[in-house]
């Protein structure tokens, strides 16, 4: 609320330097990146839009791993985009490492959730997976809005060994700014850059960046509210499983 006051006095703009500035700057301390590996958008399911756009110009395939993001159909279906799927593996909905090593190829982009939404597990963990996945593939979607809860995330390797990987996070989760509209994706210098281009100019509300920075200015109430959320999660798990499910 106090990020919302101090900038309401500029809404008669359609952006506010001193404001962008702090939040890039505390968001790639946040990620563990540089400023210029970060970009924030007007929600992830923009940001994933985007994506898709650059997708589409550098005539890439987009493989989705399913049972995923519903929504992902959807934002592709706007943008002109085809998906392909390949199935996760059953009974546990777990990544067919081999099998998606086999199909990507550098015409091919490569998304998936994780944890994935909706089956709530991680679908990798080990960096070698990624960093391998990247080698063979044209470009790696990794959706990390859930990365709170898990506390796994690949944003460091962005820097490293896989430029082509982008991480995709939003605020609407953890941060409980849903209504706010704001995410962001973290990516290698030259791959942000190449995204940015697919999007419009001050297309992020002033308000929303004031909430996004006020949030990242208390970092112990996320974690707190997370706690929380982990604790119930676990005490519905126990319910649901008396119930013999």
């Amino acid at each position: 609320a106090e990020y919302l006051v101090k900038y309401s006095r500029v809404l008669n703009r359609y952006s506010w330097e001193e404001l962008s500035n702090e939040l890039l700057e505390e968001l790639s301390q946040y990620v563990g990146v540089d400023r210029g590996c970060v970009s924030v958008y007007p929600s992830s399911s923009e940001a994933l839009r985007t994506i898709l756009r650059y997708v589409k110009k550098q005539g890439y395939k987009f493989l989705m791993l399913v049972p995923g993001f519903h929504a992902i159909y959807e934002f592709a279906n706007i943008e002109g985009v085809q998906v392909e799927e390949l199935s996760l593996d059953l009974p546990g909905f777990t990544l067919p490492i081999e099998r998606l090593l086999s199909v990507a190829d550098r015409r091919t982009t490569v998304y998936l959730s994780n944890p994935n939404n909706p089956t709530s597990n991680l679908l990798v963990r080990d960096r070698e997976v990624i960093e391998e996945l990247c080698q063979r593939a044209a470009l790696v979607a990794v959706d990390e809005a859930y990365f709170e809860f898990s506390g796994v995330t690949f944003a460091e390797l962005v820097e490293s060994r896989c430029s082509n990987l982008v991480i995709i996070r939003t605020f609407s989760k953890a941060f409980a700014l849903a209504g706010a509209r704001v995410g962001y994706l973290a990516s290698s210098k030259e791959l942000v850059r190449e995204i940015d281009k697919h999007r419009p100019y001050y297309d992020v509300p002033i308000p929303s960046m004031a909430a996004a920075l006020g949030a990242l200015q208390d970092l112990d109430y996320m974690k707190k509210i997370v706690g929380e959320v982990k604790k119930l999660r676990e005490e519905l798990r126990r319910g649901v499983e008396k119930l013999g499910l």
